[in-house]
């Protein structure tokens, strides 16, 4: 992912390019309120062979993690999508949760995210 911004500098558009026909796509959270920042939240795209997700709160900025070799086409292996998150998040503990909790949420909010992804694409 490239961004033009600089220190200091305010990003004012985003481009983003369009998944393949037949993806689904979803966004879940977890906020202490609704509307606050979120302790985690996770965006997945799921492709006919491909699922990414991409991470809040769970480093300096978003982290995007590619599940594909978790997917069979049909499923996500819940350990191995475990594994390939957990090797790429790095949740800091704050005010709002610890690390630990951060890293649960992470793991219970990939695999709803991508079950709802793969619902859109049911329904479509």
């Amino acid at each position: 992912m490239e961004c033009a911004a600089r220190a200091g500098e305010l990003a004012v558009s985003a481009t983003f390019r369009r998944p393949p026909p037949g993806s689904g796509s979803a966004f879940v959270e977890v906020a202490r309120r609704q509307g606050d920042y979120a302790v985690c939240g996770v965006g997945a795209v799921v492709g006919p062979d491909t699922v990414r997700v991409a991470l809040v709160s769970m480093g300096d900025g978003p982290v995007l993690v590619d599940l594909s070799a978790a997917y069979d086409g049909s499923a996500l292996d819940p350990d191995a999508a475990r594994v390939l998150v957990d090797d790429t998040i790095d949740p800091e503990g704050d005010i709002h949760a610890s690390a630990d909790y951060r890293r649960h949420l992470a793991h219970v909010l990939v695999a709803r995210a991508v079950r709802e992804a793969r619902a859109e694409v049911g329904a479509a």
